[in-house]
């Protein structure tokens, strides 16, 4: 295997999403919206299980903060669809994080969220730190506040390598993965300049 360490890609989004919490909401959120693809299986579920373990390491134990599963159904325009359902279901709700199976995901969450002018009430994360979310959390105010980076432009010089040591007859592990970097304002010029 080779590509995504999806539990650490999803465990610096928790990380980060509590320590946004922690300090602009004072560690209390009312409400954890999970936008999952059930139908992904097995690996991709282990970035929502990292991003759950990282966000209770920070603001405690997620089974204490009331929370709903929806299905992202893998595209914005169903994130977009549940995430609007969601929130006019939950008018008193002011301090929502949801955390999300892809960057698809986050801005289908957004896009909900601005339509109900309720774009200050929300916290989101992605991940795969695609250019339409680099873009968002650029813009000031965004409900976006960061992704992981998968770094697929990398993967080409990772593969060389792993191909040559595995020509020149070295053992390589079963699975490698990319380093994965968890990109927000304070960071993104770093890793992905204009």
């Amino acid at each position: 295997y080779f590509g995504v360490n999806n539990f650490q890609s999803g465990h610096l989004a928790g990380l980060a999403l509590g320590r946004w919490i922690d300090t602009q909401w004072g560690g209390e959120t009312d409400h954890l919206v999970v936008l999952e693809e059930p139908r992904a299986g097995a690996l991709p579920a282990a970035r929502i299980q990292g991003q759950l373990e990282g966000l209770s390491e920070v603001i405690g134990k997620q089974a204490e903060i009331p929370h709903t599963l929806l299905n992202s159904g893998n595209t914005s325009e169903v994130s977009e669809e549940v995430m609007y359902a969601f929130l006019e279901a939950h008018p008193t709700l002011r301090r929502v994080a949801v955390i999300c199976f892809n960057d698809d995901a986050a801005m289908g969450a957004l896009q909900a969220a601005r339509q109900l002018g309720r774009e200050r009430e929300l916290v989101i994360v992605g991940q795969g730190a695609d250019r339409m979310v680099r873009h968002e959390i650029r813009r000031a105010g965004s409900s976006i506040v960061g992704s992981t980076a998968f770094m697929p432009e990398r993967y080409g010089e990772k593969l060389i390598d792993i191909a040559m040591r595995i020509l020149q007859g070295e053992q390589v592990p079963p699975a490698v993965y990319m380093d994965h970097v968890f990109i927000n304002r304070e960071t993104i010029d770093l890793y992905s300049p204009e």
